[in-house]
């Protein structure tokens, strides 16, 4: 989680606990936290938002532009100090952490009734 993200999430949690009136000697967990709220982390949401996005440039026709994004890899050398990591990585390495290929994820994205159990393995929702 990022600098920025984090202290988003502090800051959340914060108005999130005094609107429930939990205060500093109640000591609540995160996930039951989130579970009182009916809600889930930021980070969480932001993620499943990216895979249903990525679902939905997957049924588009090839020659859509958003779809070219997704298969798009960028030549040449990185400035020094740019990091290696890029969108199309961090899509494949979490592929490969639920044991799929991008293949796979193509076909699975045409099920419009079974995206969402796809979805629930890429990010799966604590505490449920």
């Amino acid at each position: 989680m990022s600098h920025i993200s984090h202290q988003l999430q502090v800051f959340v949690n914060n108005y999130l606990r005094r609107i429930l009136s939990i205060y500093w000697p109640a000591k609540v967990s995160n996930v039951d936290f989130w579970r009182r709220c009916d809600e889930m982390q930021n980070d969480q949401q932001i993620k499943r938002r990216k895979w249903n996005w990525i679902c939905q440039m997957l049924r588009r026709d090839p020659d859509h532009i958003p779809r070219q994004t997704l298969e798009w890899n960028p030549q040449g050398k990185r400035r020094r100090g740019r990091s290696k990591q890029t969108w199309r990585r961090t899509i494949t390495s979490e592929v490969k952490a639920v044991g799929m290929t991008l293949s796979e994820i193509e076909r699975e994205a045409q099920d419009r009734s079974g995206w969402p159990r796809t979805v629930d393995a890429f990010c799966p929702i604590l505490g449920t």
